[in-house]
């Protein structure tokens, strides 16, 4: 029996055999295969001789061993979606979600907005949004919104997972961190739910991504860094998870700020290099939050600052204070305030700084715990003599 329709068939060899052959010459034997596919040295022939289903989830595997980069990726994948079935376009959409190849996502998305299958229909919906939220200038609220609205309209399990980790994800990127520890047992609950096993191996991942934000705004430092450690070796059995990747870099860059100098120094650089050619709107916001990062980190540890490069206008004040400026910075961080409305905790504390207001501290130190931002309080218990 052949997994090939006629019109397929000629598509579906050639991929076959252009994917054998690459495999063949990087040494990656049947065995190898079968090892990783999870299947038989005698399956992985049938899967190339076209007598058994060349699955999404092989294919992807298969790319990550050749490891050679996004244009060939995307030239297997272009060719394999023309007669891949609905499930597995729907395994396409999410794995180009975290490769970060967003242009790609929009033609399978585009497709499966025609598609007969009801569901891949429901799919390409979500992941629409996910491709306006990288691709466009889109204000946190509004993505927030606009997720709560397709929430409501939406009944697939898998989609409605999704869309709770990615407004998990809004919310820590808004600072709301109590919000979202009760949704975090319900998402566990419902992955388990999920019978596609490559669907579910990627949601942990997201998953695990929200757990260490939490983990490591709580304070629990070790068992963040563990977590980030978990996300990244499954990364690198799967480099094609760019974003959980880079991501996972970050959180533990961030981790070692207030303690180990180089360490976080060393991830934080990591987590930009992994994203440095894309050049998406969503992705260069993220870019921007690890120089961010990595200027506040020089900063407060006094270090290179002569190499400082992206500088957000509130870690240009933290800057002034630690040069002993503390009059002008007390002037931007006013201006700041004026010009966006409000201080977020973190500036509060510089402005606190700037000031010698105790009183202020305090407020700042209670706005922070009110958050459940317990990591970044540090710099108030130093400050107030708590520690």
């Amino acid at each position: 029996m052949s997994f090939c329709s006629d019109k397929g068939d000629n598509i579906l060899q050639e991929l076959l055999n252009r994917l054998k052959g690459d495999l063949c010459l990087a040494g990656i034997t049947n065995s190898k295969l079968a090892a990783c596919w999870g299947i038989s040295p005698s399956g992985v022939s049938d899967v190339f001789k076209g007598r058994r289903q060349m699955r999404f989830s092989y294919l992807s595997t298969s790319l990550a061993l050749l490891n050679k980069g996004t244009k060939t990726e995307r030239e297997f994948i272009s060719r394999y979606v023309k007669v891949a079935k609905p499930k597995n376009r729907r395994e396409i959409m999410e794995y180009l979600s975290l490769r970060g190849d967003f242009n790609s996502l929009k033609v399978i998305v585009d497709q499966e907005k025609e598609s007969k299958t009801g569901i891949n229909r429901e799919w390409s919906n979500v992941y629409e949004l996910i491709h306006k939220r990288f691709t466009e200038k889109v204000e946190l609220l509004e993505f927030y919104n606009l997720m709560r609205e397709k929430n409501k309209k939406t009944s697939c399990l898998e989609m409605k997972v999704l869309i709770d980790l990615l407004l998990c994800q809004l919310l820590y990127q808004t600072g709301n961190h109590n919000l979202i520890s009760d949704k975090m047992d319900e998402i566990q609950n419902n992955i388990k739910e999920i019978s596609n096993e490559f669907i579910e191996k990627t949601f942990v991942l997201r998953l695990k991504e929200a757990e260490a934000v939490l983990l490591l705004r709580d304070g629990s430092v070790v068992e963040a860094r563990k977590k980030c450690n978990e996300i990244l070796s499954v990364c690198q059995l799967n480099p094609y998870y760019v974003l959980p990747n880079a991501m996972a870099y970050f959180k533990l860059g961030e981790s070692y700020i207030f303690e180990n100098y180089e360490k976080s120094k060393k991830y934080l650089l990591k987590a930009y290099e992994i994203l440095e050619d894309l050049t998406y709107v969503g992705v260069e916001e993220k870019k921007k939050m690890f120089q961010y990062t990595l200027s506040f980190l020089k900063i407060y540890h006094a270090k290179e600052l002569d190499t400082l490069n992206e500088i957000h206008p509130a870690e240009i004040a933290f800057l002034k204070i630690r040069q002993g400026f503390k009059k002008e910075a007390e002037q931007m961080l006013i201006k700041l305030k004026k010009e966006s409305g409000t201080l977020t905790p973190i500036q509060t504390v510089y402005l606190a700084m700037a000031q010698d207001n105790k009183r202020l501290m305090e407020e700042a130190h209670e706005n922070l715990l009110r958050k459940g931002d317990i990591f970044y309080s540090q710099m108030t218990k130093i400050y107030l003599g708590l520690y």
